[in-house]
């Protein structure tokens, strides 16, 4: 009887084994190289934070349903974003090679989205550092629109609106109303002597998985820029 006690503790060990923790050492192992190498391949590797949701049958299938991306130091032409949240679907590889070779194949990517947001702090800062022509403005991020205000010499304070727009490959800011404070004659078409469109060097395309920007939100004194593949 102690014999057969034995053996038959032995087979539940194994099968645990074998159940759980080999499939769980493998999953763990797929995981670690399919998010390595997409931190290579997409110029991801300032992203802190990966995580991907999946069962062990679609993943030993070679899909993961889910990969959710959070970078916090990510930089676009000068422009620093508090974050970029990005999330993918529908990924597929190649199991054999990615265990063989420990370099994930990828075969086919499905939706991606992404959301960059840039802080007014930040775009105060990118804005005098870039645009010596704009030294002295100050902007503000309200509900829906820019607001941007200066004193000019000998007519006073001016206060313009923009609307963040996309225009071919580049993120601009437009302006689309003007107050004068001193002058109630004077509109939109005299502040540009002053200050026109302003270019944000935030890419509307070439971002990773092919995404490319599709809406620009103002949010909680927030830039929140979205895109999709």
């Amino acid at each position: 009887m102690k014999r057969w006690c034995i053996i038959a503790t032995l087979v539940i060990v194994l099968g645990v084994v074998f159940a759980i923790v080999i499939p769980t050492i493998v999953s763990y192992s797929i995981e670690k190289t399919v998010i390595e190498t997409m931190r290579r391949d997409y110029d991801l590797k300032d992203c802190a934070y990966v995580r991907i949701d999946h069962s062990y049958l679609s993943l030993f299938r070679g899909k993961i349903d889910r990969i959710y991306i959070e970078c916090t130091t990510s930089e676009f032409n000068g422009i620093k974003a508090k974050s970029v949240i990005i999330t993918v679907k529908d990924i597929t590889f190649d199991v054999a090679k990615t265990l063989r070779t420990r370099d994930a194949s990828i075969r086919d990517i499905g939706k991606a989205t992404a959301r960059i947001i840039v802080v007014e702090d930040e775009l105060n800062r990118y804005i005098a550092d870039q645009h010596d022509d704009l030294k002295g403005w100050q902007i503000g991020l309200k509900p829906n629109k820019v607001v941007a205000s200066a004193q000019i010499e000998m007519i006073g304070r001016l206060d313009v609106s923009f609307k963040p727009r996309l225009k071919g490959d580049r993120l601009v800011l437009e302006p689309t109303s003007a107050t004068f404070a001193q002058v109630d004659d004077l509109g939109l078409a005299e502040a540009k002597n002053w200050i026109g469109e302003i270019g944000l060097d935030i890419p509307t395309s070439n971002l990773p998985f092919d995404m490319k920007v599709t809406k620009v939100l103002i949010q909680d004194e927030q830039l929140m820029v979205n895109a999709r593949n």
